[in-house]
């Protein structure tokens, strides 16, 4: 079992991993299939630039808290890869915001457009066009 600690430790180096390959969210398609899954990447604590967190009407950051051990049932808190299909919007983009051992959450985000001041890396959010 990791220390939270050790999760957090995990999460700044996923981070720092991302921004440095210049890790970018993953869009969701439209027919999405079981490798997608394998698509999202792990950005940790890292938003890239020109991307920002989506967020509800309260102002918190959209994320979906999901089974990552392939063992989850319907009846837990995290969702199961099935549940995760139907939560997920086609168009909007993903990336694994925090990870532990078994569950980690996956955030929503969307592209700006714009560059940040400190950003050595832009490149108009490198998507397709989604309508």
């Amino acid at each position: 079992m990791l220390t939270l600690p050790q999760i957090n430790e995990m999460n700044r180096e996923a981070g720092a991993l991302a921004k440095a390959d210049a890790t970018l969210p993953f869009v969701w398609p439209q027919d999405p299939e079981l490798e997608d899954l394998a698509s999202i990447p792990n950005l940790g604590e890292y938003v890239p630039c020109g991307w920002e967190r989506r967020r509800n009407n309260h102002g918190y950051g959209i994320s979906h808290f999901v089974d990552i051990s392939g063992l989850g049932s319907e009846g837990e808190l995290a969702l199961t890869t099935e549940q995760l299909f139907a939560a997920l919007t086609p168009g909007h983009a993903y990336a694994f915001i925090e990870v532990g051992q078994f569950q980690g959450y996956i955030g929503a985000f969307k592209c700006t457009k714009s560059k940040c001041e400190d950003c050595e890396y832009f490149d108009g959010c490198n998507i397709r066009e989604v309508s």
